[in-house]
Formats: structure tokens, sequence, C-alpha cells
């Protein structure tokens, strides 16, 4: 019995890489700017005091037009915190309508109180 070579195709791995990083941003669109949104003041403040708490970034902020469905107050906090958040959220019975990304202009004189 005669076994025939098999012939590898050889994949130079940061073209790999970089179609992995392709796709992944097809599936998941980064932004800008990510906005938890809030039924009432109440609940933006719990959430804020909680992350403060925790030491994470949580700013207040008005809620932008483009995704105006709640109180006002929206906090502003970081993408990479998104899913830490849900789970404190979780965790301490933490109400909240939505966390949405935007790719808006940030103006720090509009987006931020105090």
């Amino acid at each position: 019995m005669v076994s025939t070579p098999v012939h590898k195709k050889r994949v130079y791995l940061p073209d790999f890489f970089n179609e992995i990083y392709t796709l992944a941003g097809k599936l998941m669109e980064e932004y800008l700017h990510y906005y938890i949104l809030f039924q009432n003041h109440t609940d933006a403040t719990a959430m804020y005091r909680s992350l403060k708490g925790k030491g994470m970034y949580a700013q207040i902020s008005p809620t932008p037009r483009e995704l105006s469905v709640c109180c006002g107050v929206s906090l502003l906090v970081h993408g990479e915190d998104v899913d830490r958040i849900k789970e404190i959220a979780g965790e301490e019975n933490l109400a909240y309508l939505q966390i949405s990304g935007l790719n808006n202009t940030f103006d720090n004189t509009r987006h931020k109180y105090g």
C-alpha cells in the first residue's frame, strides 16, 4: 500500500488573524460611546453609586437624542465594561432599560453633569 503525501496549505498567521478580526467586526460593531438608559433618575443614581463603589468608570450624562427613550439621564460607560455591568446589575438587582452603543460626536460640555 502506497500512501500519497498530504499537502497542507500554509496560512500566514497575520493574514489569518486579520480575517478573523474582520469577520468579528462584522458580527459585533464597536461603538465610540456606550450609554445605560433608565426608567427614572433613582435607578440611574443607584447604578452610578454601585459602579463607582467598585472603582469602575461611569459618568452621569444627558441621554443623546438618538437614544431618547428614557428619563433623560443616562450613564456613559466604557464598552469593555458592558458585560461586567450586566453581571453587577443582575447580582444587585439594579434596574435599567438597555445599554446602547452610539457613534456620536462627544461634547464634553454637554455630555456630563457636574
